[in-house]
């Protein structure tokens, strides 16, 4: 009993120890709390403390009762958000437009700077509606082409041309295609074969491989044109007068098979086999023997054929004018080095080859920049900039096509001094952000003597007040290409002279405000049917 009654007086005892300590522990969690909280203040009010000496006439300090005080409270905050964000948008804007931190003065000066010769609000100029009468005839002709029943006597010339708008129209059918084969020609051009299958081509094969035959262009033959029809071409004997064969996407045609038709072409100058994907580095280490007197290749697509290849064989081939080696991934600078030692090379074309960068461009530049009259390297990927269009600016005085489409990395000024040699006649720039006034300037300095094509799409840098300059100068100018500049308007697009210039993409804006106001004099709201070109809104009130 007397056990329990000290085990108990022991337990008591303990419990209230140790409730002291924890008492004793929040207390001091307390002051520390305190403290933390004390500093956190003291931190705040010298942030809000500022001390302005007595001989200080400026008013810094907002919340000493100053007439800029700011005014505390919803409302006054709710204000300065909405100020902020649209001062926000502003500078937004004047950075699209690439005129940030300019003066109103400044803007109204660069505007002055070029007027509209011709009153904007007419619209596009009207454009010649009245066809050929050769064209009128050639467009019968393929509308009733099933009914023709031979096509003797009519020369090659207009043979090719029919042809090609046969193709266009989708209506090269078997039984079509044998109209263009009879009497032995001198040119087989069909640029789609879609519809023609192997033995339909092996039989048009066998009937114009003859020693007339000039020119052999199949587009898109992959599904008729194999090996067997290769073989045929050569079966016939040699075709001495051949000098241009061109068989695009020719997937079933194999390196033995190319060989042999090449075997019988002693003549040829001009070949091209893009989209050849079982075309391999053999076949190009035997093309200098077999056609020593090449001038025109075009290896675009054949992924078959590596660097390596490249980089052995094209060195011997002297006679390369133009090579085209597009969408083709091997394709780096040690090929551009390879290229270089081309001497007669005039024209290169290396689109979506992604691995180029400016030091192979630079070497391209050293060996052959003086004669490069064509470039194009649309999609070449972030490593080509400034650097390489500068060593290219300061070597190629001869450019007259140069093409960068969506290479994003170049900028304004280097391409400027690209075109200040003043030689350019196509220009592609589409997807090029950096482009802006200094491009307009050169072009509208240096190239308005020259300058037929030109591609600024999404070049949403480009100023209106610095195109207009550009389409009235330019007299040769013909075509203007601007999908994706919402920031054009009708003043430069329509303030010009140039008559016979033809614009592709003009914002849909500037053609719904202009079917607005002729609807408005026709006192009738717009259709859909207006809004269409007038050979589509035709038939569409025919259905």
């Amino acid at each position: 009993m007397r056990m329990a009654k000290k085990r108990s007086r022991d337990n008591t005892q303990t419990a209230e120890q140790e409730n002291g300590k924890q008492k004793q522990g929040e207390r001091c969690e307390a002051g520390s709390r305190r403290k933390d909280m004390a500093s956190i203040a003291r931190r705040r009010a010298a942030h809000f403390a500022n001390f302005n000496a007595d001989d200080d006439t400026s008013e810094n300090n907002v919340h000493v009762g100053s007439d800029q005080a700011r005014t505390l409270g919803p409302w006054s905050s709710a204000m300065e958000l909405v100020n902020a964000r649209e001062k926000a948008q502003h500078d937004r804007q004047a950075k699209l437009h690439g005129i940030k931190g300019a003066t109103e003065e400044e803007h109204l000066e660069d505007e002055a700077e070029w007027q509209p010769r011709r009153d904007p609000s007419l619209g596009p100029h009207p454009q010649e509606t009245v066809r050929s009468l050769f064209d009128t005839c050639l467009d019968v002709l393929t509308t009733y082409v099933d009914c023709v029943e031979s096509l003797w006597g009519i020369p090659d010339v207009i043979k090719v041309r029919l042809a090609t708008s046969v193709c266009s129209r989708r209506k090269m059918s078997p039984e079509v295609v044998r109209l263009f084969t009879v009497g032995s020609p001198t040119e087989m051009q069909l640029p789609d074969c879609t519809q023609l299958d192997s033995v339909v081509l092996r039989e048009i094969v066998q009937q114009v491989a003859t020693e007339r035959l000039q020119r052999l262009e199949l587009g898109f033959c992959g599904r008729g044109f194999g090996d067997e029809a290769a073989a045929l071409m050569a079966a016939g004997g040699p075709l001495r007068g051949l000098e241009v064969l061109a068989l695009e996407g020719a997937y079933r045609l194999s390196d033995a098979g190319l060989e042999k038709a090449l075997s019988a072409t002693p003549s040829l100058t001009w070949l091209a086999v893009p989209q050849s994907s079982r075309l391999t580095g053999a076949l190009l280490e035997k093309l200098p023997s077999l056609v020593p007197g090449l001038v025109h290749l075009n290896l675009a697509d054949c992924r078959g054929i590596g660097a390596d290849s490249l980089v052995a064989v094209l060195p011997r081939m002297s006679a390369l004018t133009t090579l085209k080696l597009d969408f083709i991934p091997e394709v780096d600078d040690a090929v551009l080095v390879a290229v270089g030692s081309l001497k007669e090379l005039r024209e290169l074309s290396i689109r979506c080859c992604q691995t180029v960068t400016d030091a192979g461009l630079t070497a391209l530049a050293a060996t052959r920049g003086p004669a490069l009259e064509m470039l194009r390297l649309d999609e070449c990927g972030g490593n080509v900039t400034d650097r390489g269009v500068e060593a290219l600016a300061s070597q190629c005085r001869a450019l007259r096509v140069f093409s960068a489409r969506r290479c994003t990395r170049l900028g304004d000024k280097a391409l400027a001094e690209l075109l200040r040699a003043g030689t350019v006649q196509h220009l592609t720039l589409s997807g090029v952000t950096g482009v802006g006034p200094a491009v307009a300037g050169a072009l509208a300095s240096c190239c308005h003597h020259t300058l037929e094509h030109l591609d600024v799409s999404f070049c949403r840098k480009l100023p209106d007040r610095c195109l207009g300059p550009v389409l009235d100068r330019c007299s040769r100018l013909r075509r203007l290409v601007i999908f994706g500049c919402s920031q054009l308007s009708p003043r430069s697009l329509y303030g010009h002279f140039n008559s016979q210039l033809v614009i592709d993409g003009v914002h849909t804006k500037i053609g719904l405000d202009r079917l607005a106001a002729s609807a408005a004099k026709r006192g009738r709201p717009v259709t859909a049917a207006d809004a269409l070109p007038p050979a589509l809104a035709k038939g569409s009130n025919e259905l």
